[in-house]
């Protein structure tokens, strides 16, 4: 009788490290998934930024106190395609309305596949943006 209650005992020994093995993988898939949503969303924030960044310069290089105001938003739009990508600075007037500085780049890296979108993306103004394209834009008084 001792030696079937030491083999149960040793069988039950070994189903609980299978199950705690078990539980700490589970655990750790769960944790790098978490680090890894953290690390995209940080990358389509420091992508958000260097936007608006660029939108405030493009901005500030059309103020008529600018010596060379085309020369200097050329100068931007070329920025915007080399630090974000596919970048491109755009201005709009709306007749009497402030106008708008917007910045665009393509999105698509930075964005969570199809179905995990927790908020819909916020549009960019009044114009409608093509999918995966991401969009800042600043009104501004010239």
């Amino acid at each position: 009788m001792k030696t079937n209650s030491r083999q149960c005992a040793r069988g039950a020994t070994l189903l609980e490290v299978m199950l705690a093995v078990l539980l700490t993988a589970v655990t750790a898939l769960g944790v790098l998934a978490a680090q890894l949503w953290a690390t995209r969303d940080a990358r389509a924030n420091a992508l958000r930024e260097q936007a608006a960044l660029l939108a405030d310069a493009a901005i500030e290089a059309r103020r008529p106190a600018a010596r060379d105001g085309a020369a200097a938003f050329s100068q931007w739009q070329t920025r915007a395609a080399s630090l974000l990508p596919h970048g491109a600075v755009t201005l709009g007037h709306a007749g009497d309305a402030p106008s708008l500085m917007r910045v665009t780049w393509d999105a698509q890296a930075t964005l969570p596949r199809s179905g995990e979108l927790i908020d819909l993306p916020v549009p960019c103004g009044d114009v409608a943006l093509p999918a995966n394209t991401g969009c800042v834009s600043l009104a501004f008084a010239e």
